[in-house]
């Protein structure tokens, strides 16, 4: 019915064929077949990929989130739901991962200096994201491209997806503001005390 568009295993269906050996010619032009039948994923790398450069190199989202940071000082669980919503966000639409890795330094003195324990800003930042990753409803790496490996519209399900990214990321921030108000209230609950002891603020 013109769900598939292009040609994909059928269990049940192998058969063996006569052999037809390529010649020099066709070793020649199979790069250049292959580039052409794939024109539309490597363009959507190449963008993608120019996109993302531009966006870690031009620092936007740090110098954002150290500007949120500064400016919710005494109301980090608001901050709380905004990164991780934030995170969330992009890991869906764009597979932000490695990209995390930045925030770091910036996150973890600052949520102990308010009284959390170091898995707090890890949650907010590897949780969001990597949940953000599991529904990704418009990831061009873990659905545009698969799909179109499969011969699928991409945007099929996608409601479906962005319904799965608002469970699980109310359901991610929920727990996170739990668990953070709940050392900071008492450290000994921290899952990290015994390893870590009492958080000690940088500051």
């Amino acid at each position: 019915n013109g769900d598939i568009l292009k040609p994909i295993s059928i269990p049940d269906t192998y058969t063996r064929k006569e052999k037809k050996s390529a010649s020099i010619i066709n070793v020649l032009q199979a790069p250049i077949k292959g580039i052409y039948e794939s024109i539309d994923i490597i363009l959507l790398t190449l963008v993608m990929g120019g996109f993302i450069g531009i966006f870690n190199d031009s620092k936007a989202l740090f110098k954002g989130v150290s500007y949120l940071a500064h400016k919710l000082k005494g109301k980090e669980f608001i901050l709380i739901i905004v990164l991780t919503t934030l995170f969330a966000i992009g890991g869906s639409s764009f597979g932000m991962a490695e990209e995390t890795l930045i925030f770091y330094p910036v996150l973890v003195p600052l949520f102990l200096a308010a009284g959390y324990d170091l898995l707090v800003p890890a949650a907010i930042i590897f949780g969001g994201s990597q949940l953000g990753t599991l529904s990704s409803f418009s990831n061009p790496f873990a659905t545009i491209i698969a799909s179109n490996a499969a011969g699928v519209n991409w945007s099929d399900g996608l409601y479906e997806r962005i319904i799965i990214f608002i469970i699980t990321t109310i359901v991610t921030i929920w727990y996170i503001v739990r668990y953070a108000n709940k050392v900071k209230a008492n450290p000994e609950a921290s899952l990290v005390y015994r390893t870590d002891g009492a958080v000690v603020s940088p500051y």
